[in-house]
């Protein structure tokens, strides 16, 4: 029932015309709360908890009726954790990714788990080998791996787009990559900041460029006539070791 609270924490002007929902960035005291909403709704699809001081926030995803179908840890301290989610056209968790970096003995890796648009989990799948594996591969080939995970550190990077103007825009956002590539269109309304996308990899905070393209609209053509957006121009933040969340303002 706690989780139902969230769903009031704020109300959207939904666009219909937007794919896979909207999404919602909201700064408070403690931290970032990253909502993505349905399709032509005001129920998140996921919520991401970024703390603003060291210690663990988490992922949740949830179903069209709010239940809670998923969660887990990221940012934890010392073992860094990170939860990337794709979704279905309708806004649905189509996918959600927990990756982490290696502690000790753990080897860095992830598990991949699969959503139809209903919420109903369908299966998952591993992206690193286990410890049985590591065993069989020698004692120094583990060491050696739980060495080089600890050395490269699973780093979260953030992209975001701040609406500085009078009336909302349209940001187009493609990623680059075969992961990310389908472009998305939302809406960011005056004064707010959207996340339009993030990447988890280690030891690497990619720039705004490398990352993806950013596409200006309205939907009244004159509202950005003369605008564009230059990711070359986003500066950054990093409100704790591994996270770095890039802005990309519109003024």
């Amino acid at each position: 029932m706690k989780h139902l609270i969230l769903f009031t924490l704020l109300l959207l002007h939904i666009v219909p015309a937007i794919a896979q929902g909207l999404s919602k960035t909201v700064e408070k005291d403690d931290g970032t709360y990253d909502y993505h909403y349905f399709q032509s709704s005001e129920t998140p699809s996921t919520l991401q908890f970024t703390p603003s001081a060291d210690g663990e926030g988490y992922a949740v995803a949830y179903n069209k009726a709010g239940a809670e179908i998923y969660r887990k840890p990221i940012a934890q301290e010392g073992k860094s954790q990170v939860v990337t989610f794709n979704y279905h056209p309708s806004g649905a968790v189509s996918v959600a990714k927990h990756a982490w970096a290696a502690m000790g003995s753990t080897p860095a890796g992830g598990i991949s788990t699969y959503f139809d648009e209903n919420g109903n989990k369908l299966r998952e799948s591993r992206d690193a080998i286990s410890r049985d594996d590591l065993k069989n591969t020698g004692g120094a080939n583990a060491a050696a791996n739980a060495g080089m995970a600890k050395e490269n550190p699973m780093y979260r990077t953030e992209y975001r787009i701040v609406n500085r103007l009078e009336n909302p825009i349209l940001i187009t956002y493609a990623g680059k990559g075969t992961e990310n590539a389908e472009a998305t269109t939302r809406e960011v309304l005056p004064g707010d900041t959207l996340q339009v996308g993030s990447h988890s990899e280690m030891n690497v905070h990619p720039s705004p460029c490398d990352h993806g393209t950013y596409t200006l609209s309205a939907r009244k053509a004159k509202w950005v006539k003369g605008l564009s957006i230059d990711c070359k121009k986003a500066t950054y933040v990093e409100p704790q070791k591994g996270i770095r969340t890039y802005f990309i303002v519109v003024r």
